[in-house]
C-alpha cells in the first residue's frame, strides 16, 4: 500500500522474519538490522531462544545465531538432555559460523570485484 516501513513492522509483529528482511532489502531500509536486533533482544529476555535464533538467522546475523545456539546447547546440557540433542545443537552452531565466514568471503569478493572495475 505504499508504506514499506509499516509492512516491515507488520511482518516483525507477525514473526515473519524472512519476509521482513526481504522487504527491508527490497526497499533499501538499513535500519532493519537495528529493529531486528531489538526484537531479538526482547525474545531473549522472554527466554524464547529458538525464536531469537531463527530471527538472527533470517536476518543474516549468523554469528549471533550461532552464539545463541551455543547458549541453548549449554542449557540443554545443564538439564541433562540427551547427548545427541546437545551435539546436534553444537553442530548447528558451527554450521552457522561457517555461513558467517562464507558471507564475509562473499562481501570481500564483491569488494575486490568493485575495486578492479
Amino acid at each position: 500500500m505504499g508504506d514499506p516501513k509499516s509492512a516491515v513492522n507488520a511482518c516483525v509483529n507477525l514473526r515473519q522474519w524472512g519476509e521482513a528482511v526481504q522487504l527491508a532489502r527490497k526497499f533499501d531500509m538499513p535500519q532493519i538490522g537495528d529493529l531486528l536486533s531489538k526484537h531479538a533482544a526482547q525474545l531473549i529476555k522472554e527466554d524464547r531462544l529458538p525464536e531469537a535464533i531463527e530471527l538472527q538467522k533470517k536476518a543474516g546475523f549468523y554469528l549471533e545465531a550461532a552464539r545463541l545456539l551455543g547458549k541453548l546447547a549449554q542449557r540443554e546440557a545443564e538439564k541433562d538432555s540427551s547427548m545427541l540433542r546437545i551435539k546436534k545443537l553444537y553442530i548447528l552452531a558451527s554450521l552457522l559460523s561457517e555461513e558467517h565466514l562464507k558471507s564475509l568471503s562473499t562481501v570481500e569478493l564483491s569488494y575486490k570485484v568493485d575495486r578492479n572495475s
